[in-house]
């Protein structure tokens, strides 16, 4: 029974960590997202330089 209760308090750990690594992989995603707007903004800016 022990060895049953040790399995699960692992398998909390690691579900723990993968929420983690989930919750920073988010974070990531959102701030490339945010990265690839302002890129794509200052693109079309200087796109518009271009023809003026």
């Amino acid at each position: 029974m022990n060895r049953i209760h040790v399995q699960i308090d692992e398998l909390y750990r690691q579900l723990g960590r993968l929420k983690s690594l989930a919750w920073y992989m988010d974070e990531d995603i959102e701030q490339s997202e945010r990265a690839l707007k302002r890129l794509a903004l200052v693109w079309d800016g200087a796109a518009a330089d271009d023809f003026l």
